[in-house]
Parts: C-alpha cells; sequence; structure tokens
C-alpha cells in the first residue's frame, strides 16, 4: 500500500440469526460469571450480621439480687452494637420460669437483677445486641445468698481464766451453707472460731474475776449475721470447799446448828469474798437455803442456823466457779419435840401418859408421881417409872 493511503476496511456483514443467538448466550455467560462469589467482578459488600458472646462474664451473688459484669463480644456482626439483653431465670423450672430481665445501652457492660430468691440458682444470660438482632448469649449460674440469722443461746459458763458458750444453728443459712461460728468475749476482745458443725466453743486468757459476755455469730459466703450475746459470768480460780469445824450430830428441838467452812484454791490459799451457800434437805425432798455468806480475808465463813427437822446439810461454792463446788456434810438430827400432858387415864393402877395431843404413846422413861389433895395441900403417895 502507497504511503499516505488510508486502508480499505472490509465492509460489515449484518449478523444472522444464528450470529445473534451466540452472541446472546456469550453475554449471558459473562454476565452469570462477574455475579458468582468466585469472580473478580463479585460484590463484596455483605449484608449485617449478629454480634459475638460478649466476653468475661462475671456474677457477684448479693441478698435477693445478682449483680452481673461483661466485656462487649469480639465481633459486632458488621454494625454498631445497640445494647444488650440481660435476664436470670430459675435454673430447675420447679422454682418459676419467668425471667427477671434488664437492658441496657451499647456502653453499658454491667446490671443487677433485682427481686430474687435467696438459695435459688439461677441461670444468667448476657446477649450483645445491633440492628440485625441479638447474638448468641453468655451464661452462668449463681445464687443470690445473704448472711445468716442468729444463732439461739443454749447456755454459758466460766471456768478459770475462761468462758465457754453453747448454742444451737440459726432457723436461715442466708441461701448459702454455713462455713462456721465467730466466738468473741467482751470486754477483752478476745475471739475464736468454730466449725460449721459445732454447738459450743470455749474462750481462753480472760481475766479471772472479771465479768465477761460471749457473743457467737454464724459466718456464711456472703458474711457474718447478726451475733447472739451471754449473760455474763465470772472466770474463776478452781477452789476447793470444806469443812473447818464440824457440826453437832445432834441437836435439841429449836437450838442453832453451828458449823465453820473454809473456801481455798488448789494450792490451800484462802479465797476472800467468795459467796458460800448451806443448804438442807429433809429426808428427799429438794435442798433449801438455810444461810449464804461471804468468806472473810481468810477464806473461811461461820454459820448457825436452826433446822427445822432432822436435816442433810450441803455447802456449795459460787455456781460462776470451774464447776459448783459442793461438800456434803451429812445427817444432823434433831431431837423430836415432846409436849408432856396431865396423866390421861388410870387403867387398873396403871397411868397413861400421853406426849401431845394428836395420839397417844408411852412416855417411856417419863417420871410418874400419884399423889393425894387434902387440906388444900398435895401429898406423893407413890412414884414410879415408865
Amino acid at each position: 500500500m502507497p504511503f499516505g493511503t488510508s486502508p480499505t476496511l472490509p465492509r460489515p456483514r449484518p449478523l444472522t440469526r444464528l450470529g445473534w443467538a451466540v452472541l446472546t448466550g456469550l453475554l449471558g455467560a459473562a454476565v452469570a460469571a462477574a455475579a458468582s462469589p468466585g469472580s473478580a467482578y463479585a460484590d463484596t459488600t455483605d449484608p449485617a450480621g449478629l454480634p459475638g458472646a460478649p466476653a468475661s462474664l462475671t456474677v457477684e451473688a448479693a441478698a435477693g439480687s445478682l449483680s452481673v459484669g461483661w466485656a462487649p463480644p469480639a465481633t459486632d456482626g458488621g454494625t454498631a452494637l445497640s445494647g444488650y439483653d440481660v435476664a436470670a431465670v430459675p435454673a430447675d423450672p420447679a422454682n418459676g420460669t419467668t425471667p427477671v430481665s434488664a437492658v441496657t445501652d451499647a456502653v453499658t457492660t454491667a446490671a443487677t437483677l433485682p427481686g430474687l430468691t435467696d438459695g435459688v440458682a439461677y441461670t444468667v444470660t448476657v446477649a450483645a445486641t445491633n440492628s440485625t438482632g441479638a447474638g448468641p448469649a453468655a451464661t452462668a449460674v449463681a445464687t443470690p445468698r445473704t448472711v445468716p440469722g442468729v444463732v439461739v443461746l443454749t447456755g454459758v459458763s466460766a471456768a478459770d481464766h475462761a468462758a465457754t458458750v453453747t448454742w444451737t444453728p440459726p432457723s436461715s443459712d442466708g441461701g448459702a451453707a454455713v462455713q462456721g461460728y465467730v466466738v468473741t468475749a467482751h470486754p477483752s476482745g478476745r475471739s475464736v472460731t468454730a466449725a460449721a458443725g459445732a454447738t459450743s466453743a470455749s474462750v481462753d486468757g480472760l481475766v479471772d474475776g472479771a465479768a465477761t459476755t460471749l457473743s457467737v455469730a454464724a459466718v456464711n459466703p456472703a458474711g457474718s449475721g447478726p451475733s447472739a450475746l451471754s449473760t455474763a459470768v465470772t472466770p474463776r480460780q478452781p477452789a476447793r470447799l470444806a469443812l473447818a469445824g464440824a457440826p453437832a450430830r445432834v441437836v435439841t428441838y429449836g437450838a442453832a446448828t453451828h458449823l465453820t467452812a473454809s473456801l481455798t484454791d488448789m494450792s490451800g490459799h484462802g479465797l476472800a469474798g467468795r459467796r458460800v451457800v448451806l443448804s438442807y434437805r429433809v429426808g428427799t425432798g429438794a435442798y433449801r437455803t438455810a444461810g449464804v455468806g461471804t468468806t472473810n480475808s481468810l477464806g473461811r465463813i461461820a454459820y448457825g442456823v436452826t433446822l427445822p427437822a432432822t436435816a442433810t446439810l450441803l455447802l456449795s461454792h459460787d455456781p460462776d466457779a470451774l464447776a459448783r463446788v459442793a461438800t456434803p456434810i451429812g445427817v444432823v438430827r434433831v431431837a423430836r419435840k415432846v409436849t408432856e400432858s396431865a396423866p390421861r387415864a388410870i387403867l387398873l393402877g396403871h397411868v397413861v401418859v400421853t406426849t401431845g395431843a394428836v395420839s397417844p404413846r408411852r412416855a417411856i422413861g417419863a417420871r410418874v408421881y400419884l399423889q393425894r389433895l387434902s387440906a388444900g395441900r398435895w401429898t406423893t403417895v407413890a412414884t414410879g417409872g415408865m
């Protein structure tokens, strides 16, 4: 072709019906390929998905409530979080199926669920939400609880430099098992702990002679319950109580019985200012108080009491001592009260004398005089003995 001239292109020919069909098929295949996921021409903008489950779920139990905390999920599903759905439902359907729920915004990661029952286990769920919906929930199980109730004190006693208290468990454990007890002496502040199954405890190291009260409180995972406070007792040194002067074993009716007692420590030193009680018992009856006194500077005390009848005597020391120190004294016999009457009858030369107005008895050993009244004077006629 000479330089400077233009090539002559062939004149296009119209497509036949077959050509149009082939072209249409090729264009359809190209469009389908472009729309396929593996195509370089596919649309890479996915619709928004659900967020992931919240992380680091924690649940703290309290009285009638649960405090829930969490961290945001690792993924928001492709769109911003709108908030969190929090709920608690009894783990056992027998305890109910109605949930207690709360809703927070997207930046709040804590919630409190009130109105729950102490001692009932709850399944707690937290789910993140976005515009698409709620994602999978993080779950935990927890039980609301409070501190135990008050124990019931059943006794308190003192010993040498120590005191002991007994109790029964509280009627309510607060929704969690009792883990133990705290026993504290007042005013010293000394305390001991006792195991969950214990019903008594002793506090040592107390001051003898100083009034002391003991408090007891039950403890569970929620904390220490209210304390029960005992009556006051006084720690005492062990003592020995003995007779220093024994009483007469037989006294006449209406006469006083005298005795002396000594109270000493275990080394034999007299204990001054201690209360000692003298009691008596007639037959098998209950002991009654005959006298109460306080030992002198030497630890001694004297009694003079009048007994109504033959009785058994007992000395006892202050019950606040290591143990109730008692010393049986034995039986003091009181001679019978005799009221002689005038002769009641003369039978065949015998005289009957009564010793009381209730039931006539022969007055054994009585001396009887038979006298005659003459001219205003009594003259003894005969004498005799019963």
